[in-house]
C-alpha cells in the first residue's frame, strides 16, 4: 500500500516544501534468495566466503520519508536458512542516499558452532576470532539470545555483531599449555573488541568449574585471555598442579 507522507513543517521557500513524498505498507515474501548475490548487491565487497546457500524470508515492510533519503523497518521478521532459523526485525537508513546504513536485531534456537560460522562470519566479532575458534578447536551448541548486526551498505566501517548468546556441550583448548576444557556451558557476552564469558560450568583439565568466568580481549599484539576459575578438584590432581606450576615459575 503506497500513500502520501505526512508534511513536514518546511519553510515556504524550501524546494523540498512542493515535493510530494511516499511511503509504503505491506509484506515480504521472498524464496530462494541466492545470499551470496544479494550481499554482493547490497554491499560493501568483498563477500565473506561463509556467505552460501539460498533463504527464504518473510516480514512486514515499512517504508517513510527520512532525515536523508528513506527509511525503511522490516517488523516480524524470520528468515529460513539452512539449520539456520533467524526471527527479529532489521531496518535501513538512508535509503537512496550515497551511505545508508543498516541494523538487524534477531535470535536463533540452538545450532552447532561449526554450522552457525557458515552463515554468520566469526570476523564480524573480531578480525582475530577466527583464527582463535581454528587454533584452539573451539566448537559446542549455540543459542542466540539476542544479537545485532550493524553497518553500511557502502564503502566504509566494518560490519559489528554484538549480542548474547548461551553455549552448551562445548569444548576448547585454554591457554599456553592447552589444556583441554569439556562439557562447558556459559553465557557469552559479545561486545565491541572484547568476549565476556559468565556462568561457566565444566571440565578444565581436572578441575569441574562452576559459576565461573572469563573475558577475551582483542589486543593489536594479539587475543588476551583472563579467567577467574572456582571449582572443585581431587586432592590428587590438585598435587599435581601445583607440583607443575611450581616447576613451571621456577
Amino acid at each position: 500500500r503506497i500513500t502520501t507522507a505526512p508534511r513536514q513543517l518546511l519553510a515556504p521557500d524550501d524546494p523540498a516544501a512542493s515535493q510530494v513524498r511516499l511511503q509504503f505498507d505491506g509484506n515480504l515474501d521472498a524464496a530462494n534468495v541466492n545470499l551470496r548475490d544479494a550481499a554482493d548487491f547490497f554491499g560493501p565487497r568483498p563477500v565473506p566466503e561463509q556467505l552460501q546457500g539460498v533463504v527464504n524470508v518473510h516480514s512486514l515492510v515499512r517504508a517513510v520519508p527520512g532525515v536523508a533519503g528513506y527509511d525503511v523497518l522490516l517488523s516480524d521478521l524470520s528468515v529460513n536458512l539452512k539449520q539456520l532459523s533467524l526471527t527479529g526485525q532489521a531496518s535501513l537508513s538512508g535509503l537512496l542516499t550515497p551511505q545508508p546504513t543498516f541494523a538487524v536485531t534477531f535470535a536463533a534456537s540452538p545450532i552447532q558452532l561449526r554450522q552457525l560460522l557458515m552463515q554468520l562470519p566469526a570476523q564480524w566479532v573480531h578480525p582475530q576470532l577466527p583464527a582463535i575458534i581454528q587454533e584452539r578447536e573451539i566448537d559446542g551448541i549455540v543459542e542466540i539470545v539476542s544479537a545485532r548486526i550493524t553497518g553500511s551498505l557502502a564503502a566504509g566501517p566494518p560490519r559489528s555483531l554484538t549480542g548474547e548468546f548461551r553455549v552448551s556441550q562445548a569444548q576448547a583448548l585454554i591457554g599456553e599449555s592447552r589444556v583441554p576444557a569439556k562439557d562447558v556451558s556459559a553465557v557469552v557476552s559479545v561486545e565491541v573488541g572484547r568476549i565476556r564469558v559468565s556462568s561457566l560450568s565444566g571440565l578444565y583439565g581436572a578441575l569441574h568449574m562452576n559459576e565461573s568466568k572469563a573475558l577475551v580481549s582483542f589486543l593489536e599484539a594479539g587475543p588476551w585471555l583472563d579467567m577467574d576459575i572456582t571449582g572443585t578438584m581431587a586432592a590428587e590432581d590438585l598435587t599435581k598442579f601445583l607440583a607443575k606450576a611450581v616447576t613451571s615459575e621456577q
